[in-house]
C-alpha cells in the first residue's frame, strides 16, 4: 500500500470522527436497512474495509489484498422516499508469482464503480415506541467510474427489497437484489465485478446489549450485530460469507466493527476470500 493512500485513509477516518456529533435504528454495516433520513435530512455513511482473496481457480497464483473506502449519502425526499448515492475509492495489490526471483506485484489506486438508488418504503406498522415492522423497496445503476481492473467499465441495473422488524433489545434485517451486468470483461478477480449477473441476499441479527431498556433519559446504545450476506453469480462462482460484529449508536451519529469470516465458497473464475475487516462510522445532519 502507498504512503498517500494510508495518508489518504487516515485523513477520512479523522474527518468523519472531528465532525460526528452526539442515527438510530439497529442499521447494520453490510445488510441493506430500511431506515432512511427524515424529509429533507442527510446522512452519511463511510466504510473502510480491509479485503483479503487467496486461492486462485484459474491457476494463475493471484492473490488480492483491498483497501477500500465507502462513501455513501442519503437523502431524505419523502416520509417514505429517499435517494442514495454511493462512491468507493479503492488500493488494490495484486501479486502473480514471477518468472524470475520474488513476486510480481502490480498497485491500483483510484474510483470504484459508484451507484445511484432511489428507494421506496411501501410498509410501516409500528407497535411501540421503537417496535416496528417495515418494507421498503429500491431500484438502482451501478455506473462505469471505477479505474483499471477495478470498475466493471460497464452501466448495470440493480434491483432490490428490504425487511426489518425491531421488538424490544432485537432487531432482525433481510435484504435481497439483483444486478444486471452488462460489463463484457470476464477476468475481473473479484466476485460481482465481471461478466456475470450477481444475486444477494443478506440477513442481519442485532441484539441491544446496553441499556437494557431504552427510555427518554437514553443517549445512545450498544449492540452486538451478526450477518451473512451470500453471493451468487450465473457464471456459478459463490460465496457465503458471515460478519460478526459490534455497533454502537447515538442519536446523531454511528461507529461499528465487523469481521467476515467465509463458511461457503465455489470458484469457478474468481478468487476466494480469506477474511474481511470492516470500521464504519454513520453521522446524521
Amino acid at each position: 500500500m502507498s504512503a498517500s493512500t494510508t495518508r489518504s485513509v487516515c485523513v477520512a477516518i479523522a474527518t468523519l470522527l472531528l465532525c460526528c456529533e452526539p442515527v438510530s435504528g439497529q442499521q447494520a454495516t453490510r445488510v441493506q436497512a430500511v431506515t432512511q433520513p427524515g424529509r429533507g435530512e442527510v446522512d452519511a455513511t463511510q466504510l473502510i474495509s480491509f479485503d483479503r482473496y487467496g486461492r486462485d481457480p484459474t491457476g494463475a497464483g493471484r492473490t488480492v489484498t483491498d483497501l477500500s473506502v465507502h462513501t455513501v449519502l442519503r437523502y431524505g425526499i419523502s416520509r417514505d422516499w429517499s435517494a442514495v448515492a454511493q462512491l468507493p475509492i479503492v488500493s488494490r495489490v495484486t501479486e502473480m508469482p514471477a518468472v524470475g526471483p520474488g513476486d510480481d506485484e502490480e498497485g491500483i489506486q483510484g474510483l470504484g464503480d459508484a451507484r445511484v438508488d432511489l428507494r421506496y418504503r411501501f410498509y410501516q406498522h409500528d407497535f411501540g415506541p421503537l417496535n416496528t415492522i417495515r418494507l421498503a423497496a429500491r431500484f438502482g445503476v451501478e455506473a462505469p467510474t471505477g479505474a483499471r481492473d477495478v470498475g466493471s467499465h460497464s452501466w448495470d441495473p440493480i434491483i432490490g427489497a428490504s425487511a426489518m422488524y425491531i421488538n424490544g433489545r432485537w432487531g432482525l434485517n433481510a435484504s435481497a437484489e439483483y444486478k444486471l451486468s452488462t460489463s463484457t470483461i470476464r477476468d475481473n478477480a473479484i466476485i460481482g465485478s465481471g461478466a456475470d449477473d450477481l444475486l444477494e441476499f443478506g440477513t442481519a441479527a442485532v441484539y441491544r446489549v446496553f441499556p437494557e431498556r431504552w427510555g427518554n433519559e437514553s443517549h445512545g446504545a450498544g449492540y452486538i450485530v451478526l450477518e451473512h450476506v451470500s453471493r451468487f453469480e450465473t457464471g456459478g462462482d459463490r460465496e457465503v460469507v458471515a460478519y460478526p460484529g459490534l455497533l454502537w449508536e447515538d442519536t446523531r451519529w454511528a461507529a461499528e466493527l465487523s469481521v467476515g469470516v467465509p463458511i461457503h465458497q465455489r470458484s469457478v473464475d474468481r478468487l476466494e476470500r480469506d477474511f474481511s475487516l470492516s470500521i464504519g462510522f454513520r453521522v446524521l445532519f
